[in-house]
């Protein structure tokens, strides 16, 4: 068995975004091999987006910052409206004639909800950057922590492979028209990593994080 790692970008658009991902499998990765009872991917989308950010600082492209306070206002004269919010992620580009990358993060259990989950990240992304005219790059970004059954896990490298496979088909079908990026990471190390009750124990071997336009 090995490590199933991989990054599709159907459109090169995003392209500069290419060395963050594989900072990001990086890390998954090396945390894996170093517990391997453990992994960072499965608590929280907090934690996610975190590594994402870890992962934008190791590529030498951004800095990044976390829950960024942020005008919520409508448009360059700001009216009446002094509502704020929080930006998940803010990657700061390194160099200023590049654009910043603006993220809002979702965390789903299950590969049937990527779409909807992005979907959402999206229209919330929309509402609190309005005020945001500048050139910056919106993405949705997605983790998938995908779960199985001890009684579906018996060929992991298998029933991962298959996994991933849909993940792309589902993507390809659904997003026709819009810029996106998938990274996959699903270490060997990470294949006896459990979580649920003690009658239900479930493997989550990995994460699959999906970036799309907003």
């Amino acid at each position: 068995m090995t490590d199933i790692c991989s990054i599709v970008s159907p459109d090169e658009s995003l392209g500069f975004l290419k060395p963050v991902l594989k900072s990001w499998t990086k890390i998954i990765t090396s945390y894996s091999y170093k517990s391997y009872d453990d992994c960072p991917y499965y608590y929280s989308e907090r934690m996610n987006t975190g590594l994402l950010g870890c992962a934008a600082l190791m590529s030498n492209s951004f800095h990044p910052l976390e829950e960024h306070p942020i005008d919520r206002r409508n448009g360059p004269t700001k009216e009446k409206d002094n509502r704020s919010g929080r930006l998940d992620l803010w990657l700061v580009n390194k160099d200023s004639d590049k654009e910043d990358v603006l993220i809002e993060s979702k965390i789903v259990w299950h590969a049937d909800s990527i779409i909807k989950k992005s979907n959402e990240a999206a229209r919330q992304l929309r509402s609190i950057t309005k005020s945001y005219i500048q050139n910056h790059c919106k993405l949705s970004a997605v983790f998938c922590v995908h779960g199985f059954r001890a009684s579906q896990f018996e060929k992991p490298e298998e029933k991962i492979t298959e996994l991933v496979e849909t993940i792309n088909e589902s993507l390809t079908s659904s997003l026709k028209n819009k810029k996106y990026m998938v990274a996959h990471c699903y270490p060997k190390a990470a294949r006896s990593v459990e979580g649920g009750r003690k009658n239900s124990k479930i493997n989550y071997p990995g994460v699959s994080l999906i970036l799309v336009t907003a």
